[in-house]
């Protein structure tokens, strides 16, 4: 530890002088902004933050929202995977394709927010809250993309 009377040449700076607090504090920040960042800024998860004052009540709420949006998100797949239009020159198989990113991108979100609410500090409530507004987020995305494909006519 560096006292007052020590000089505070670079020859006597010991990078570890700081000890564990700052590498704490950083964590702390760190965190703080990732937490932050999977609460969202979305209006329709800050209705469900007003939704109780219990961690249950705004998960239940959280959920019930990510219902809706799953079921935006198969809604706006089904009718993009029809609009595919199939042509004999089409070797990559575009409606193929189409349909195992799909599946490859449910079960990412799966992997992914499971892993993020499992890194969560707190109890378990606070893990599936974490886990449910990460899907949210991810199903805000998914629904943008499917709105905006190139094969979509309404998408301008």
């Amino acid at each position: 530890m560096i006292t007052p009377n020590q000089s505070w040449s670079l020859k006597q700076f010991n990078q570890y002088d700081f000890g564990v607090h700052l590498m704490k504090s950083w964590v702390f920040v760190l965190l703080t902004f990732a937490v932050a960042h999977a609460w969202g800024s979305a209006p329709d998860q800050k209705k469900c933050d007003k939704a109780g004052n219990s961690t249950l009540q705004i998960a239940q709420c959280a959920d019930h929202l990510a219902v809706q949006k799953r079921d935006a998100v198969e809604r706006l797949y089904t009718a993009s995977l029809a609009k595919i239009s199939e042509s004999a020159n089409d070797v990559r198989s575009t409606k193929q394709q189409f349909q195992q990113e799909h599946v490859a991108w449910r079960k990412y979100v799966d992997e992914h927010c499971n892993f993020y609410g499992g890194i969560s500090e707190g109890a378990s409530a606070w893990i599936s809250l974490a886990a449910i507004r990460c899907e949210l987020q991810e199903l805000d995305a998914r629904i943008v993309f499917l709105q905006n494909i190139p094969w979509n006519p309404e998408r301008y």
